[in-house]
């Protein structure tokens, strides 16, 4: 081993004369060069040549090792590094899930696999959070915790069973609803959803459960009102049904006694129609409302078509009707005509004058006869007149008094109907 000085001593004393010289590469890149020279002019042996490149094989071996070296340790410091942070989120992660575990307001809890419940190891339950302890009345702080077999924790052992066997197959099972026995003895019925899972080569189940016991009472309750409900709508329907059956026969018996009064109408609007005098139903206004004459006098006043006067007739029966309450009659004469005017007043229902009946009767022939009889014998020409008057007056007053009855039935029986 020669150091810088005494190399350089060596150098400015003896100037090499022959020299050699090998490069050191690490992974395919040069980096230096092993140089050996001779101040001696003679050449060098095989043996020196392969030991030089020996030595810069060697030292780019070594290079590449220390190289790799520094790396490895950079990457296990980086690793390290990546590792402490993957340990802390996970620190974080876990104290995340432990606050949501803990404070979770559905009840939580993790027990272990079906052999080991069997065979009654760890309890059952290896840990649960409050809402679990306290859905079941235990001690939130888990200082009692239950186990599943000896505290017969299921109502019915065969939805553990079946929970175990979905589990085993499936590995989860949701919302499936069973009953759970609490600390008191009282009945909870619970939603569970649960997931099988490993851990170090144990199986594990953890399973939500959400109290459903106020929910069930109140779709009971609800189901019997809905059974009430649907009882009630059955007999209101049976109900219904029988008065759709009365009303059907109702319906019949007044298509019959509409089809009766049809008739019976046709009958009298024939008889009305066929009365050669002039006949007319007024209101209080004297306006026409019914004629058996032309249809087109209907709405005008009952003076301007008998006789063509737009002033109310002097001693108006049909005033004497409606304020007197009864018939009224009258002799009129226009122009060189006599009429016979006969009013009948119309009640409502409330016993008030609706309207009035006119009749009127053409008496020119009858009064120019008994004129011509007075003429010939004043004495025979007046019974003759007196006997002719009051029987022509007569014959109508009797057909309308023989049908009044008949009239006044007929509607008393319509207008309830008309009403209705």
């Amino acid at each position: 081993t020669i150091n810088n000085n005494e190399f350089a001593k060596i150098s400015i004393d003896k100037p090499a004369v022959r020299s050699i010289e090998e490069s050191i590469f690490v992974r395919g890149e040069k980096r230096g060069n092993i140089t050996v020279n001779y101040h001696e002019d003679r050449e060098f042996m095989k043996e020196e040549r392969y030991l030089i490149s020996s030595i810069s094989k060697m030292m780019g071996r070594v290079a590449e090792r220390f190289e790799l070296q520094e790396k490895q340790k950079q990457y296990m410091q980086q690793l390290e590094q990546q590792v402490a942070e993957r340990v802390k989120d996970l620190d974080k992660s876990r104290m995340r899930y432990k606050t949501l575990f803990d404070n979770a307001p559905s009840g939580i809890f993790i027990s272990s696999g079906e052999d080991e419940l069997l065979t009654g190891e760890e309890g059952g339950i290896i840990t649960a959070n409050r809402a679990f302890y306290k859905m079941l009345k235990y001690p939130e702080d888990g200082s009692i915790k239950p186990h599943i077999l000896k505290d017969n924790l299921y109502v019915n052992p065969a939805n553990r069973d079946y929970m175990f066997n979905q589990l085993k197959t499936k590995g989860y099972l949701t919302d499936y609803e069973f009953d759970l026995k609490a600390r008191d003895g009282s009945i909870i019925t619970v939603s569970g959803s649960s997931i099988r899972y490993e851990e170090d080569g144990k199986t594990y189940y953890e399973t939500m459960l959400k109290d459903i016991s106020e929910k069930m009472k109140l779709e009971k309750k609800l189901l019997k009102q809905k059974e009430h409900l649907e009882d009630m709508v059955k007999k209101r329907t049976e109900v219904l049904a029988r008065q759709r059956d009365k009303l059907m026969v109702m319906n019949r018996k007044c298509k019959n006694t509409s089809e009766e009064l049809r008739r019976s109408i046709n009958k009298m609007q024939t008889l009305f129609n066929a009365i050669t005098d002039t006949v007319i139903s007024i209101d209080r206004d004297f306006l026409i409302l019914m004629t058996n004459q032309s249809q087109e006098n209907i709405g005008r006043k009952c003076h301007e078509i008998l006789f063509d006067s737009h002033e109310t007739c002097k001693k108006c029966p049909a005033v004497h009707a409606i304020n007197r309450r009864k018939p009224a009659s009258i002799e009129v004469q226009e122009g060189d005509r006599y009429y016979q005017l006969q009013c009948y007043p119309i009640f409502d229902e409330q016993g008030n004058v609706e309207g009035v009946i006119e009749w009127a009767k053409d008496i020119t022939r009858d009064k120019n006869l008994c004129d011509q009889m007075l003429q010939a014998d004043r004495l025979a020409s007046l019974g003759q007149l007196v006997s002719g008057i009051g029987h022509e007056i007569n014959n109508p007053n009797t057909f309308i008094l023989g049908n009044m009855k008949i009239i006044h039935e007929a509607f008393n029986d319509i207008l309830p109907v008309l009403d209705d």
